[in-house]
């Protein structure tokens, strides 16, 4: 076979010393290097062999490359498959029976697995497997090497759409109701063919909409069943479409408008989302963005909240704060920009307390939330009392506004 047939690695190891003491006197630590990469490991032997327990051994490299090797090759068949993995974390256990001249009997790797959406376990399996059969390490070794996996299945939407994540967004749509029909007067075009509420939940965006462009025809679109069914009750004159928005072509094309408010927030890329959206309306349509820039307060219940939702969501590859990802965003060449600014919106505390109170009742037992049930519970408590107080004071929520022009 041609060498250029091989895949060929290099390693170095460096020990300085002296054995002239005997076996049991010279120190077992040395160096090992991976050229061409530049940094190098300080390694030892085992402590059962009078190596150092401060520095890795070559047992212990010989797992961690299983682990590793693993880890990469169910990451690429995931990949290809299209499942979206969120974290990988593996606790790998070799085991090297105390015989002579014996090697590792058995290498166990336990990994943890983050996925977002409702992957059916058998497929997460069937992949783990697949990996497993692909990694180049685990054909190389004389041991046995079995892969057992643990899975998290993580909603794809953190903030769900169960009713009670249907009735925080009634509050949600009546409290910023003001800024959002603000926008779509100033950025739509008049009186728009087709109008497109992207992400539309339970519908009250998508009647906001279509008042506020007057738009003959106005559709909403939306990636939840549940939300889209309960829409067509809130607004039945107007119409409604199952789709996943990270996917183009949308159902509908060619719109004169298409609105999002606070859908960027939920999805990876947000700028590559909306560049995608672009190419989705018509030459010289607009496209209308409100994104939270930051929301601007000293209330420490808020503070501990928004420090939880920004982990929640940040779990699924996404960030509450868009805005300042799309606050440089050039459109060029699919389309341009027409206005990027923020708008700051103030809301009463006990206003915002019982938005944050419904947001918590839906992901406050979210697989990704980083607090104890019983430090959930005394959140929640906090926020229903300053929800139930006269608090004169105000949280301001700062908003970007986006109008983006498709190229004509």
């Amino acid at each position: 076979m041609d060498q250029h047939e091989h895949h060929r690695y290099r390693a170095r190891c460096h020990w300085d010393g002296s054995t002239a003491a005997g076996y049991e006197a010279y120190d077992r630590g040395h160096r090992g290097e991976c050229p061409p990469a530049p940094a190098s490991v300080q390694l030892s032997a085992d402590p059962a062999f009078r190596g150092s327990p401060e520095h890795p051994n070559p047992e212990q490299l010989v797992l961690l490359a299983a682990s590793s090797c693993q880890l990469l090759s169910f990451l690429a068949v995931a990949a290809r498959a299209r499942v979206d993995v969120r974290g990988y974390s593996d606790d790998a256990e070799a085991v090297m029976p105390q015989a002579p001249r014996t090697g590792l009997s058995h290498i166990r790797l336990r990994p943890r697995i983050v996925v977002a959406g409702d992957v059916p376990l058998e497929r997460l399996h069937a992949l783990v497997e697949q990996a497993h059969q692909e990694c180049y390490i685990a054909n190389s070794l004389r041991c046995e090497v079995s892969v057992q996996p643990t899975f998290v299945r993580i909603p794809a939407y953190a903030f769900g759409d169960s009713g009670l994540a249907a009735g925080r967004l009634v509050l949600l749509a009546d409290v910023f109701d003001t800024p959002s029909r603000a926008l779509i007067t100033d950025g739509a075009p008049r009186v728009p063919r087709l109008a497109l509420d992207l992400g539309c939940g339970p519908g009250h965006s998508t009647r906001m909409l279509a008042g506020a462009s007057q738009a003959r025809r106005t559709v909403g679109i939306d990636a939840s069943v549940a939300h889209v069914e309960a829409a067509r009750g809130v607004a039945p004159e107007l119409e409604f479409v199952v789709h996943d928005l990270t996917l183009t072509p949308f159902p509908l094309e060619n719109a004169d408008v298409a609105y999002a408010r606070w859908v960027l927030a939920h999805l990876p890329d947000p700028v590559g989302r909306a560049r995608s959206w672009l190419t989705q309306l018509a030459p010289g349509g607009v496209l209308l963005l409100e994104e939270t820039e930051r929301i601007e307060t000293t209330e420490p219940v808020f503070v501990r909240y928004l420090a939880l939702a920004r982990d929640v969501v940040a779990a699924r590859g996404a960030s509450l704060e868009a805005g300042p990802l799309l606050a440089a965003f050039d459109p060029a060449p699919v389309g341009e920009v027409m206005r990027n600014s923020v708008r700051q919106w103030p809301v009463a505390l006990p206003t915002a307390a019982a938005l944050f109170a419904l947001n918590l009742r839906v992901w406050g037992t979210d697989p990704a939330m980083p607090l104890a049930a019983d430090d959930v519970a005394a959140l929640q408590a906090a926020l229903d009392r300053l929800a139930a107080s006269d608090d004169r004071r105000v949280a301001t929520w700062h908003i970007r506004q986006i109008i983006l022009r498709s190229a004509m």
